[in-house]
């Protein structure tokens, strides 16, 4: 058998060779530097998302807007029963809204309650006076989103927290709920928009 590894033509091929991977080599060290390249990017440009969204998170503040879709005129009517339940809130100026609610069952108004939601420095605050109280009780603004609204007092007897809820523009749900006598117990008012009377 003849040995080619000194002919001209073996030489030129080893040459050859040689270059294809030195280019392939070359090529993939341009492969690899452009893929760490982009792995840079990606973190940085992950680590920096995360950086504003924890920043915004924890600056969030609500306002006043952040409760202005309980405002308006609601109510729960059952005419089979005798029962209207009328729940009505101004819309937010100079830091409050002011509202009021009243059952009436069988013609004869049964119990009422002063309410408002109000801004301080402390956040925002639904405060109630309900008729069978002497004292108003408030109840801090714990969670928001767009058209809900949580307040909490769990040092308060019943309820501990009140939910509101915007479901479209013509039903509001109003939840309260917590402790009773050791059980969780919760009521729900189905609100749809009604006069305002």
């Amino acid at each position: 058998m003849s040995d080619f590894s000194n002919t001209p033509i073996f030489f030129i091929g080893r040459l050859l060779a040689d270059d294809v991977n030195v280019v392939r080599i070359d090529l993939k060290t341009q492969e690899t530097s452009k893929m760490k390249k982009l792995f840079i990017v990606f973190n940085v440009t992950l680590s920096l998302c995360i950086f504003t969204f924890g920043v915004t998170a924890q600056e969030a503040k609500p306002t006043m807007e952040s409760v202005a879709f309980i405002a308006g005129c609601w109510e729960i009517n059952k005419p089979e029963r005798q029962s209207l339940t009328n729940e009505q809130w101004m819309s937010p100026v100079g830091g409050a809204m002011i509202g009021m609610a009243r059952s009436v069952r069988n013609g004869k108004m049964g119990s009422y309650e002063y309410l408002r939601i109000a801004q301080d420095e402390t956040g925002i605050h639904y405060i109630a006076k309900p008729s069978q109280s002497k004292s108003e009780t408030s109840f801090k603004l714990v969670k928001w989103a767009a058209n809900e609204a949580v307040f909490e007092n769990p040092a308060h007897d019943f309820p501990q927290r009140i939910i509101y809820k915007l479901a479209g523009t013509d039903t509001l749900t109003a939840r309260i709920e917590g402790t009773m006598n050791g059980k969780p117990t919760g009521m729900d008012f189905p609100y749809v928009r009604g006069k305002c009377h």
